[in-house]
This record gives structure tokens, C-alpha cells and sequence, in this order.
């Protein structure tokens, strides 16, 4: 009785027709899952390739260079009011 094979895990050929007959119908829907997805793929890749193109890439790039501008600006200005500030501070030293 050990090695009598029960009714799960017997193989006819009945079952193994069935087991093939589901791989032959799996693999085209496989093959067109694929089909579906390399599309997709291929338009990640070339939207991630051309992201620097990217309208709202530029505008950040551009508001940060004007932050940068602004605070540029803002040193030299700061740096000007500080050399007059020490320069008058100088002069009333001096007299």
C-alpha cells in the first residue's frame, strides 16, 4: 500500500494532456503580457533619458539661478554697505 499512487499525485495521460494543453495556451499570453510591457519600458527609458528637457525641470532651474542671483546680490550689497560703514568708521577714528 505504500507505493500505490492516490488519486493526487497519480500522473495518467490524461493529466499530463491537460498540464500541456494549459502551457500551450499560457505561453502566448505570456508572450503578449511581454509584447504589452516593452513599450512601456522603452518609454520610461527615453522619459528618463530626456528629463532634463522637462518644463518643470527648467523652471526650477531657472527660479534656483535666480535665487542665486538675488543672494549674489545680496553679499555684494552687503559687502558694499560694509566697506562704507568701515570706511566712515575710519574717518571719525581718524579726526
Amino acid at each position: 500500500m505504500k507505493n500505490q499512487p492516490t488519486s493526487r499525485t497519480a500522473h495518467t495521460p490524461l493529466s499530463r494532456l491537460k498540464i500541456e494543453n494549459l502551457k500551450s495556451k499560457m505561453t502566448p499570453s505570456i508572450l503578449a503580457i511581454l509584447a504589452a510591457l516593452v513599450p512601456l519600458f522603452a518609454w520610461l527609458i527615453r522619459r528618463h533619458i530626456n528629463h532634463e528637457d522637462d518644463p518643470y525641470n527648467q523652471h526650477a532651474e531657472k527660479r534656483e539661478a535666480l535665487a542665486k542671483e538675488i543672494i549674489q546680490d545680496d553679499e555684494t550689497a552687503a559687502n558694499r554697505t560694509w566697506c562704507l560703514s568701515a570706511s566712515r568708521l575710519d574717518e571719525r577714528t581718524k579726526k
